[in-house]
């Protein structure tokens, strides 16, 4: 456990046109999977956060995330590539505060465990003396650059298209699409 890694747990939310666009979903599963078993081994069936021993089985599905750690240009408004950290699935919760309140919500989690990744998120943030900090421009248009090209998803299709036309990747991101499929990555 590592201040710098402890402090990935205060980074905010991402920005809306950047969810579901990560280099995982760009490069392909095959070489995702490669990058997975590297942050495996490298985790050592411990999270790189909290140090929590996680066995890694199907038994109790417990295993380690491989989760992408960016730097945020809010500038250029530009999300890149840092590093991979391997990390258990609390800690991956808290780091996606708005996904695991949309799965409380949606009575995919219990209140238990929500206040339990709350809870313990803060208490590891308290011990470095941060907080989980706001994203006070969420709604703004960011995108990611990986491997020189620029990627966002549909969810804003007016600002989407725009991207597109000025040589930038869309990424779909729900279940309907909304735009033509020709604009689409991949």
């Amino acid at each position: 456990m590592t201040k710098e890694n402890i402090e990935l747990l205060s980074r905010p939310v991402l920005h809306m046109t950047i969810w579901g666009v990560a280099p995982r979903e760009i490069m392909g599963k095959y070489k995702f999977e490669k990058i997975k078993k590297l942050v495996q081994l490298e985790a050592a069936n411990h999270c790189m956060i909290c140090d929590r021993y996680v066995p890694h089985t199907m038994q109790t599905k417990d295993w380690i995330f491989t989760h992408e750690v960016y730097h945020i240009d809010k500038v250029k408004k530009c999300y890149t590539l840092e590093k991979f950290v391997g990390i258990c699935q609390e800690c991956h919760n808290y780091i996606h505060i708005g996904r695991l309140n949309v799965l409380y919500n949606q009575g995919q989690v219990t209140e238990d465990y929500f206040n339990r990744v709350i809870k313990n998120g803060d208490r590891l943030l308290a011990t470095i003396n941060l907080e989980k900090q706001p994203n006070d421009d969420f709604e703004e248009p960011y995108y990611l650059e990986y491997n020189n090209e620029r990627f966002v998803n549909d969810i804003d299709p007016e600002f989407a298209i725009d991207f597109y036309k000025k040589g930038g990747k869309i990424i779909h991101y729900n279940d309907s699409k909304f735009l033509d499929e020709v604009v689409y990555y991949k």
